[in-house]
Order: structure tokens, then sequence, then C-alpha cells
């Protein structure tokens, strides 16, 4: 069986010339710097006890006015990345306040112990971890076969182009795009609501790839498995008949 809906993720391999590659990580690292400046304003509200709405929202609108415009000798990073960081921070808040809810009522393990969000940092190499996010509207994945095309990049209005390697697997609404590095190559991560149609206006936030449904096969088991991936550990899973395992 296959159905609609459900979000799978295409990722690209980029094929940077050597100014694009100090361009995008000299971003990337910006990326993270804010991420992390903001976090750790968040983290001191939350252990002494201040972490109200009001206050975290005027936290995460200050930091991004400093670095979508590039205030206090920031790097100005534009609307498009600047409010994807905030929109990350969030989510990764909303995340970790939901397992404390399930840790007070009953439904984690014992062992299990939700920690506020991190900073991105490298583990192996004690650096900061260079992420770029771009929020859904600030890019565009242009296609010229089956297995390459144009990656197209808004930053502070103008447009980063970058060749890409890789099948567009999926076909739906793309999401926050997310480019990292791995083991000296550029990927670019795009989440994709599998099966939406395309919007009315903005068209380009559409990704048109090969399979608009999710093959579904038969369970093996009855039980159902729910999964945490955390930044200390790999991931923990929990069955719905209470069996906790954990990935270091």
């Amino acid at each position: 069986p296959a159905e609609a809906g459900g979000v799978r993720a295409v990722t690209l391999r980029l094929r940077l010339t050597p100014e694009q590659e100090r361009e995008l990580e000299a971003l990337a690292d910006a990326c993270s710097k804010m991420y992390n400046e903001c976090n750790f304003v968040l983290r001191r509200l939350f252990f002494t006890r201040n972490f109200t709405d009001e206050k975290v929202s005027g936290v995460l609108n200050a930091f991004y006015r400093v670095y979508s415009q590039g205030l206090c000798g920031k790097p100005r990073l534009g609307s498009y990345i600047a409010d994807a960081v905030k929109q990350q921070l969030y989510h990764d808040w909303q995340s970790f306040f939901a397992l404390l809810e399930a840790r007070r009522e009953g439904r984690l393990p014992s062992w299990m112990k939700p920690k506020p969000p991190g900073y991105k940092k490298d583990r192996v190499l004690g650096k900061r971890e260079k992420v770029l996010f771009v929020k859904d509207e600030g890019y565009r994945v242009i296609p010229e076969s089956p297995k390459r095309g144009r990656l197209v990049i808004s930053v502070a209005g103008r447009w980063l182009i970058i060749e890409y390697r890789g099948r567009l697997r999926w076909r739906g609404k793309q999401g926050t795009l997310v480019v990292k590095r791995l083991n000296g190559r550029w990927y670019a991560h795009i989440p994709v609501n599998v099966g939406a149609p395309p919007p009315a206006r903005k068209s380009y936030r559409y990704i048109n790839g090969e399979r608009d449904r999710i093959q579904l096969h038969e369970p093996r088991g009855r039980e159902k498995a729910f999964i945490d991936m955390g930044v200390n550990n790999l991931f923990a899973v929990v069955t719905s008949s209470g069996r906790a395992l954990l990935y270091r």
C-alpha cells in the first residue's frame, strides 16, 4: 500500500567552486554563531526561571534583527536565513518542553532525562559546527536533468547559485533547507511534505520529484516505537510495551 502525506528528506551533494565554498562556509559559521549566541541567552532564562513567552519572543526577535540586517558588527544573513535560525531555536525548545511533559506524565523511562537544547558544536574537534538554515521561501531547486541541477539560495538580497548532484526522489512542498558538511563534502537536506499540492502562489516552494506517495510495508509486529534524536545520544527509543533502547 501507498499513501500521500508524511515528510521525507531529499539529500543533494553540492558541487562548489573554491569561492562558493568559502562563502558557504562563512554563511554556515555565522548561522551557527547566531544559533549559539541566542541559545546562550535562552538557556540562562531557563536556568534562572525567567523563561516566559514574552522574554523568549523578545530575545528571538532581537537576534533576528541583528543578524538579518548585520547590526552591531554581526554578519548580514538576510531575513530568510535569520528567520530560519529563529524558527529552529523555537522548535528545539518546544520539543524539549514536550519531552519534559512526557516525563512528568510517566511516558518516558526513568533513565531518560531531557536536557535543554545544546549548542552547535563539533564534539570531536571542539569547534563550532557549521550549519546553514534557510527558510522554505528563501531557496529554489531547479532540476536540469534527473541527477543534476541548481540550488539557488537568497542571501541578503542576492542569489547564491550552486550546482548539485542527486535525485529528487519525493514530490511535495519543501521545508526548511539545512546545509552541512560531511567528510569534506557539502550536502543540502530538504524536508518534503510528500503529496502536498503545489501552492497557488510561489510555486518554486514545491519540489517536483519522482514520487508523490510513500510506500508502506506491512508491520512485522504490533508495537509502536517512539524515537527521540538528541545531541548527547544518537537517539533513544521507547516502544508501546515500555521497552527502552538507547543508542550512543
